[in-house]
Order: structure tokens, then sequence, then C-alpha cells
């Protein structure tokens, strides 16, 4: 299972060493990794790549408590923005962030489904890591997502043992990543999924892994069982 790959050094569950793992299946790295939703960039998936890899990071968040301290030395950018499929084009733009990268990784607890559609309908960016946070109590046969909500802010709905109206399902981000990414795994918590991109080469065999694996984990069961009912009647979008 990838999720023995885990290693937790920056991310929160582990991701770091999954992530070390498949970019040493990439035959070609550009040291390059972007990510959006930091918060003050301590404990984040691209953390390690930067402040130990020697990578080019974009961080990205709405929030001013970035730690600028904990990136001394290192070759990084923060950016402050709540981003919106209004207004992502431009920044990208002005920023001159549209590029190839190693690693993307995305998790605002927001309208992260239809920020991702944005960015991969407008060839805003590509990469040969996708990690997606996606909505773990949801389930594995649901491929849905909050709607697109202006100025969404998830602390507005139930938030009980977690932002419970946010995001979309696993299934929804297979759906929309299916014409150029492959869902890989998981990591031990089952918070983040691992897409690679089936355009470059790898020297590993890229194919669909069940997803169903990430649905056995004790903390997501409990989830599926006590969290999502509490906000499945509100309005969520079939994709």
């Amino acid at each position: 299972m990838l999720y023995n790959f885990y290693n937790k050094i920056h991310s929160q569950n582990g991701e770091d060493g999954i992530i070390e793992y498949l970019l040493s299946k990439c035959n070609f790295i550009n040291k390059n990794c972007i990510e959006i939703g930091v918060f003050d960039g301590v404990e984040c998936n691209t953390a390690n790549l930067i402040k130990n890899k020697n990578f080019n990071g974009v961080l990205i968040d709405q929030h001013s408590d970035f730690n600028y301290d904990f990136y001394e030395k290192t070759n990084y950018k923060f950016l402050k923005k709540y981003l919106e499929t209004d207004n992502i084009s431009n920044f990208f733009i002005e920023n001159k962030l549209i590029s190839h990268y190693d690693v993307f990784s995305l998790d605002i607890d927001g309208i992260d489904y239809w920020i991702l559609k944005e960015i991969i309908d407008k060839n805003l960016l590509t990469a040969s890591i996708i990690v997606l946070e996606y909505q773990d109590i949801i389930g594995p046969e649901l491929s849905i997502t909050i709607p697109n909500i202006k100025n969404f802010n998830h602390t507005n709905y139930d938030c009980y043992e977690g932002p419970n109206y946010c995001g979309a399902s696993l299934k929804a981000y297979i759906n929309l990543l299916k014409e150029n990414y492959v869902f890989v795994g998981c990591e031990p918590s089952g918070f983040n999924g691992f897409f690679m991109n089936k355009l470059h080469n790898f020297s590993i065999n890229l194919e669909l892994k069940d997803i169903s694996s990430c649905f056995e984990i004790e903390k997501v069961k409990h989830g599926m069982l006590n969290r999502w009912h509490r906000t499945k009647e509100l309005e969520w979008i079939t994709v």
C-alpha cells in the first residue's frame, strides 16, 4: 500500500515520505513545487521539499500568519491571496506561476473542486504529482462537491469534529482528473489522495487503485458514520 511509505517531517499525516517515494519514481524532476492552502507554512505538504530538498516553492494562503523565519535561506515565495474561480487565472498570470511543477498540493477547506477545475480547464499548471485533500466522510461511491459558493467559509456550517461541508469526494477528483492523472493511493489517515500524471514517464506501473481501502481506515469510518449525516442534506453537486 502507498501509505506504507509515510514519513512525517513537516507534513501533517506522513505525506512527506509518500511524496519522496513518488518523486523517486519520476524520470524527470525540475525541483519546483506549489501548494495552495498552507496556513503558516510550518506543517504542509511541500515544506520538506523546500527546506530539505532544495526545491523552489510557491506557497499560497489567504491568512497572514505565514512563518517567514521557518523558510529562512530557502528558495520560496509566499503569496497571500483568497483564491476563487473568478480571480485565479489573473493571479497565476500576474505572478508568473503558469508552469510545470513536480508537486502540486491543494487544501483550502472550501471550493477546492472548483479551484482545481479552473486550473485544469485553463491549463494554469501541470504537475507530475498532485496531492488533494478530499472529503473522506462522504465515502467511496458518490462523485459530489459543494457548489461554487463565492466567499465560502466552512466555519459558517457544521464543524463537528472537523469541517463537514467543504471540498469534494475522492471519486469527484478522480473523475475530474481522469484524462491525464491516475489515483495511486492515500496516506494513513485517509485525508489526502495522490495522483500521478499519466503523460509522464515513471518507473512504476500507473494504474487506478481500488479506492475502497481508503475508506476502511478507522478514522474515516468514524467520520462516515458520525459526521456525514450532519451535512449530507445540504446542497451537494454531482460531478
